[in-house]
């Protein structure tokens, strides 16, 4: 099954989207149309890439010029049992607050995996959508974050702005 693959401009900057059978499988920031579909064809190696933009893009483009606290969109999760554990708790964490990645081992039930819940945060595929800017180290700071620290930063103080 195709995948079709769409970029917007977002606050918080350009931002690539890959939908198949109607659910997102990559949210990331970029620009560049060849790294997309290398980012893409680590998960799909055989897909055949489109760019067509479909209805699901359009819906997360306008739920990208000002996100809400919670989405409903329907997302593949291309990952180990232990990833989607920590993705899933990552999307449980409130806009506006962060958490450590001891804390996230702990949520799962693996308390002393807060190494493999950082390795599973920086393979998160879907930016935005699974809050992984949402971590932070327990020793205070930013941290890593895929994307770059500037990016973060923006993301987390859009969040806190928006926080009630």
């Amino acid at each position: 099954m195709p995948i079709s693959l769409a970029f917007f401009a977002t606050p918080y900057g350009q931002v690539f989207a890959a939908v198949q059978d109607a659910r997102i499988t990559h949210l990331a920031f970029g620009s560049n149309v060849e790294q997309a579909e290398t980012f893409i064809r680590r998960d799909f190696p055989n897909t055949v890439i489109t760019h067509e933009q479909t209805p699901l893009h359009d819906r997360l483009f306008a739920f990208l010029q000002a996100p809400q606290a919670q989405h409903d969109f329907p997302l593949t999760l291309c990952g180990t049992a232990f990833q989607q554990s920590v993705w899933e708790a990552l999307q449980q964490i409130p806009a506006g607050s962060s958490t450590t990645y001891g804390d996230i081992a702990a949520r799962i039930g693996k308390p002393q995996a807060h190494r493999a819940v950082g390795t599973a945060v920086g393979a998160n595929r879907i930016a935005i959508l699974i809050p992984c800017h949402r971590v932070v180290p327990a020793a205070g700071g930013l941290g890593n974050y895929h994307w770059g620290p500037d990016i973060k930063k923006r993301l987390l103080a859009h969040e806190d702005s928006r926080a009630v």
